[in-house]
């Protein structure tokens, strides 16, 4: 319980792997997203980012029930599966999410900084992790700037475009 509570407050999605294709070809429009991370009075994992849509902002929710072995459990659609990889609750957390579908298994690993950038150590844990899960070069996203705020920080780029196809 203590954990869940550190994990708490405002964060940024500041690097992101998914093997969705809907998602990578959106990948160069990417952006570092604010969110919320909160509990919620029956107990779920609530997770809210804004996310930068045509006409503006819109804020996104998804609620994730606890399950007894740890891992955060939510059905909408398709049975999602969450769990929090690695986080030391003041600076990082990596998620990992894993959407079970009839055609292909979607998963996603997001790194959730308190700031809008992403350090040298902070990327170097997301890509050992995400080949761990075997995401290519061109799977993992860094975006450059944070959606739907006034401020721009910049985060360079894991990989060449001539890395895009390839493990890391």
């Amino acid at each position: 319980m203590i954990l869940r509570l550190q994990l708490q407050g405002k964060w940024y999605v500041t690097a992101e792997a998914s093997n969705s294709e809907i998602h990578l070809r959106q990948k160069d429009k990417m952006k570092i997203l604010p969110s919320e991370l909160s509990i919620t009075e029956d107990n779920k994992l609530k997770i809210v980012s804004t996310v930068p849509k045509r006409i503006g902002c819109k804020k996104m929710g998804m609620e994730f029930e606890k399950l007894e072995n740890g891992t955060y459990f939510q059905t909408f659609g398709c049975e999602r599966k969450l769990e929090i990889v690695s986080t030391d609750c003041e600076t990082y957390a990596m998620v990992a999410v894993k959407i079970e579908k009839k055609e292909k298994d979607i998963k996603h690993l997001w790194m959730y900084t308190r700031e809008p950038k992403l350090t040298s150590e902070l990327k170097e844990k997301f890509l050992e992790h995400g080949r761990s899960m075997e995401f290519l070069c061109g799977q993992m996203i860094f975006p450059h700037e944070v959606a739907c705020q006034e401020v721009t920080k910049t985060v360079s780029d894991a990989c060449s475009p001539e890395d895009a196809n390839s493990n890391l």
